[in-house]
């Protein structure tokens, strides 16, 4: 598992687009697209306060999973890609209990 922590690039971002690729370069360009997703409703703050921990693993049958937690408010979202780039999109309950499925 990778683990590493981002942070918003504009001052009070309302939200933040995790893009997913497969490949070897620093380029995304040049790598495969596999997909994307967002947390919402990021509470206002200035740029690089917010910290959101992405986790990276890769399972034994090859399935990817990649998730986010914004640590201020809990909000957490995963995806996943198996060997056939099928990808699940997970929304998880932040502290308050409320479920977030948007995209």
């Amino acid at each position: 598992m990778m683990e590493k922590v981002r942070f918003p690039v504009q001052d009070n971002q309302p939200s933040i687009n995790f893009c997913i690729y497969e490949g070897e370069s620093s380029v995304p360009k040049s790598m495969n697209f596999l997909g994307e997703y967002s947390l919402q409703e990021i509470p206002a703050a200035p740029k690089n306060l917010p910290e959101f921990e992405v986790c990276l693993a890769i399972d034994a049958d090859g399935i990817l999973s990649v998730s986010t937690e914004d640590k201020y408010t809990g909000q957490k979202k995963a995806i996943s890609f198996n060997r056939d780039k099928l990808k699940k999109i997970e929304g998880f309950e932040n502290q308050d209990g409320v479920r977030n499925d948007n995209l």
